[in-house]
Formats: structure tokens, sequence, C-alpha cells
């Protein structure tokens, strides 16, 4: 019993030993890291975030231009058959206008007589050509009559184009077999306002009513002039609703100028966004609202990171410096998008591995020593990522 109790004791000592062992080995590991890092680098942690370059303006809800509606034709107001805040539909119809009997109400009928006259000349013309051309095969005519004989057909052929044209954009505009002219609803939305009344006359220039309504909402942005040249039909944007809860509704870049304009010595040029689901905006943009809009240039999110800094080339290579077991080690890594100051990491990093950061230091007045000395170690990343790194840091770094 009792030499069961001493080789129990001896394992114990034993086991202490080697314990405290392994912890003056780690302690002096830990001590060696510090001394490498301490005054030289910062350690940081390999991780996630977003480096998606974006661009950020104020801009002012609008309706687009066809949410006015205007008639086709000189008219007179026949009915109204919607109010103020009326919903509509696609195709329904919101007003009838009765075509002027003294101006308009024969379009249809001069239009189809002037066609059938058409289409006779063009007939006798082309009969007239088709001679000619027999003709001059056979040096019975000249060139003159036969180009005229062609210039001919060309003419009447132009006419009965013309006439054609017209009577399709009777139906188009919405004219019935009675002259009526029926006004419909180009979008689904709801009727702002009713700016005409019953039996007014009206021109193509009278505005009839304003249609407002998700599908009419347009958000206009000036663009500084350094970030329109990124700018590309179909951008992601995201506009920030003044509700109490600042909603965020999606949009795409709809449009974008060509032409600037300069105000206070800055030239801006317009983009317009579009919401991407207007059926759900609930009314949270109106027209003459102003809203903060964020336009996604280039979209990097939730991507592997670390500080531009950390990174630099050794034998034509990417590397980084990481904490292994104590000491640093240089580990080759590829990269991808650059920000300001962070740079993704494709490969060679796991999330929450601990890299060098080399600390800046001010240069010692005789510019040597060991401040010097570390001025030009860290100069070999040419700052953030530039110098020597143009190789393999060239491409997917860049904006």
């Amino acid at each position: 019993m009792k030499k069961s109790m001493a080789r129990a004791s001896i394992t114990a000592m034993i086991l202490l030993i080697v314990l405290a062992a392994g912890w003056l080995v780690v302690k002096e590991h830990l001590q060696t890291a510090k001394a490498e890092t301490t005054g030289k680098y910062d350690l940081t942690s390999v991780r996630r975030m977003d480096l998606s370059d974006r661009i950020n303006a104020t801009g002012n809800v609008v309706l687009e231009k066809n949410a006015s509606i205007y008639p086709p034709y000189n008219a007179t107001v026949k009915k109204i058959l919607v109010k103020p805040g009326d919903p509509v539909h696609k195709g329904d119809v919101m007003m009838i206008l009765q075509l002027d009997d003294a101006e308009m109400v024969n379009y249809s009928s001069n239009w189809k007589s002037s066609l059938e006259q058409a289409q006779d000349n063009l007939t006798v013309a082309k009969k007239a050509l088709e001679r000619e051309t027999v003709l001059y095969k056979a040096q019975g005519t000249t060139i003159d009559a036969m180009e005229n004989a062609q210039s001919k057909v060309r003419q009447y052929q132009e006419q009965v184009n013309e006439y054609r044209l017209k009577l399709e954009s009777l139906t188009k505009n919405g004219v019935d077999n009675d002259n009526n002219v029926l006004v419909r609803a180009p979008f689904d939305a709801s009727i702002s306002w009713i700016d005409v009344k019953l039996e007014e006359a009206v021109t193509t220039a009278t505005q009839l009513l304003t249609l407002c309504g998700d599908s009419a909402i347009r958000v206009e942005v000036n663009v500084d002039q350094g970030d329109i040249g990124l700018m590309k039909m179909g951008l992601e944007a995201s506009i920030s609703a003044n509700d109490q809860n600042r909603t965020t509704i999606q949009g795409i870049v709809d449009s974008f100028g060509s032409t600037g304009t300069t105000s206070s010595g800055v030239v801006t040029f317009p983009v317009v966004i579009k919401p991407k689901t207007p059926g759900k905006l609930n009314n949270l943009l109106k027209s003459g609202m102003t809203v903060d809009v964020t336009i996604m240039v280039d979209s990097h999110p939730n991507v592997l990171a670390v500080p531009s800094r950390a990174v630099r080339e050794e034998n034509g290579q990417t590397v980084v410096q990481v904490l292994n077991q104590g000491r640093l080690v240089t580990k080759k890594v590829q990269l991808g998008f650059q920000s300001s100051d962070q740079v993704e990491v494709l490969s060679g990093l796991a999330e929450n591995e601990q890299v060098a950061v080399p600390v800046i230091q001010a240069a010692s007045q005789s510019g040597t020593g060991e401040s010097g000395k570390s001025q030009s170690n860290s100069g070999m990343m040419g700052g953030p990522m530039g110098g020597p790194m143009g190789g393999p840091m060239g491409g997917p770094v860049g904006r």
C-alpha cells in the first residue's frame, strides 16, 4: 500500500515537472514572439468584411414624364371616369374625348380616301415603270424617262405608307368608330390630379391628368465627375426612405447622363435610379421627397481581408507574416480586390489567423538606427500596396 502511494506521488511529481517544463517552453515562445513583434509589428486577425465600393449621393423623387397624360388630338372632354386618389391599372379607360367636328371628325374617312387614291396612283405608276423598263431595254426611251417613272413609284409608295401609319395611329391612340378618343392608363398607378373639366376644349398641349404611383417613381441623383466613369446600367442601388424606420428600398441604375452641369465649380452628372419592386413601395416614396441613395459600384461583401500594410513581396511572391506557435512565419497568399486600406485574400490564409502588420515608426534624425531600419523594411511595400507589388497585385486589386 505504501509502495503504491509512493509511486503515485512520484508520478504526480513527474507530471508537474512536465507541465512546468511545457509552460516554460510556451512562455519562451510567447516571449520570443513578443520580442519579435514589439515595436515592429501589430498582430491583427484575418476576418471577413465588406470591401464593396460605393457611391453615396442625395437625390430627389420624381415621376416619369409620361405620368402626365396629354391628348393625341385636339378634342373636347366628353367623360371623366376617374377622380383623384382612384387606383387604375394599365389599359383602364380614364377619360373619353370627342374629336372636334370642325377639325378632326373626318380624320378616318379623309385618310382612308387618301390611302385609296395613293394606292391607285401607285398601281398606275408601277405599270408605267414596267413599260418604260421594256422600252429602255429595246432602246425605245431615254434614261430620263426611266428615272422619272421610278421617281413616281417612290412618291406614291411613300404616300401609301404615310396614310397607313395615320390610320393605324387612330386605333393606337384609342379612337373608336364614333370618333371618341379613349384615354387609357399607360401603367398601374393612381390618379394624382385631374387638370380639365367636362366639355372643355383641349389641344395636344393640354395636360389632361397626372398619375402617381410606384411604377412612375424614379430617383434622380447627381454624381461627381470623378465617379461617373464607374457608372453602368443595372448597377445595384439602395434608397433610404424617410419613414420612421428609414426603410431601405432596392433599386437599379436605370440611366445616366453624358453631359455634366457645373455648380460652384463642381461638375456633376445626372443618374436615374429605378426601384426594383415598384408594387411594394407602399407610398414610401412620394414625388418631391429628398432621399439618400447608395450605388454599389463594385460589390465585394463578406470577403476574407487583411490590412494592405500586412502584405509584401518576397522573391517575386506576395506574402504575409503569420503567427504560428509563437513565431512569425512567412506564408504565400493570393489577393483580390483592394479598398483604401484593406485587401481581399483569395487563398493562403484562414479566418482568425494572426498576421503581422508593420508598425509605422517615425524615422530618426540621422536616418539610421533601429527606427530607420524599420522604415526601410516597411518601405518595401510601397505605401499601402504600391511599389514592387505591381506584379502579383496588379489587375484584381485595382478598381
